[in-house]
């Protein structure tokens, strides 16, 4: 397992000038997983994204068409900004990483366009 400390890793990062990647969170939801929250960063990491400790126990993602944080004990959060074209990458990740969730994803003006769960 690595040691993921707050000054991040190098891997992924977020890449404004080949996809639209909003100021703020469009995406978020419940990881509903047997996987601690460093497991997830891990599986995020072993891809090539980027992960950084952002509290004692919490870890800001990115990769270059979202960047995510995982927050919270036992029910664990996702929030989220994301390309809205790749949302559906980001659901395959999830689920090839046999991680439960539910997802919301808005578009610019925040109204909710999709939900989808994987339990």
């Amino acid at each position: 397992m690595t040691l993921f400390t707050s000054s991040g890793t190098k891997g992924f990062q977020l890449d404004s000038e080949k996809y639209s990647i909003p100021d703020t969170n469009n995406a978020s939801g419940v990881i509903n997983s047997k996987h601690s929250k460093l497991e997830l960063a891990q599986k995020f990491y072993d891809i090539g994204w980027s992960v950084r400790k952002s509290a004692f126990d919490n870890y800001e993602i990115e990769g270059e068409w979202a960047e995510f944080e995982v927050v919270g004990e036992g029910e664990v959060l996702i929030s989220c900004s994301i390309d809205v074209s790749c949302f559906d990458q980001f659901v395959e990740i999830l689920t090839k990483f046999d991680i439960g969730f539910s997802l919301e994803l808005y578009n610019e003006e925040m109204k909710l366009i999709r939900v989808v769960t994987n339990v």
